[in-house]
């Protein structure tokens, strides 16, 4: 199933396997119960689109803007994030296992609530500024060297 230039408002239940969709509007579409697997999504415009009960494995998104847009029961296990930006964003009861982060900024990120276990954090990242219930890393294994435990 192929969408190119048009202006959509309604979508339910369709089966769009293997779509290309681009240069299309879903402006304040209402998406439901959709297929939409092995799809490649270019040059088109979702502003204030709400989708529902939506199945879109192993989907390509290259250039995407989804700024103030709010995702519940999400499901991205084994997705490629690169050259992507999430600032200001919010995360509650968000499930990170097992990733890999490299090249990645939390810049003036604050965790609270979180489970760190088995969690590792090398000798490439900068921990300039980071504290760990209002201590800095950097004193804590400053100190940590000094007393030879190491």
């Amino acid at each position: 199933m192929d969408f190119k230039n048009l202006e959509i408002n309604y979508i339910s239940h369709c089966d769009a396997h293997k779509s290309e969709i681009c240069n299309s509007s879903f402006t304040e579409c209402q998406i439901h119960g959709c297929f939409m697997d092995y799809s490649n999504v270019s040059g088109s415009r979702w502003s204030g689109a709400s989708f529902e009960k939506m199945y879109m494995e192993q989907c390509r998104f290259d250039e995407v803007n989804m700024n103030n847009s709010a995702f519940d029961k999400l499901s991205m296990e084994k997705s490629k994030f690169v050259d992507s930006g999430m600032g200001g964003s919010s995360f509650s009861k968000v499930a990170m296992n097992e990733c890999s982060f490299t090249d990645s900024s939390f810049k003036n990120s604050k965790f609270s609530d979180v489970d760190f276990s088995g969690a590792e954090i090398d000798e490439s990242c900068d921990i300039s500024g980071l504290t760990i219930n209002g201590i800095s890393a950097e004193e804590l294994l400053k100190k940590y060297k000094e007393s030879g435990d190491t």
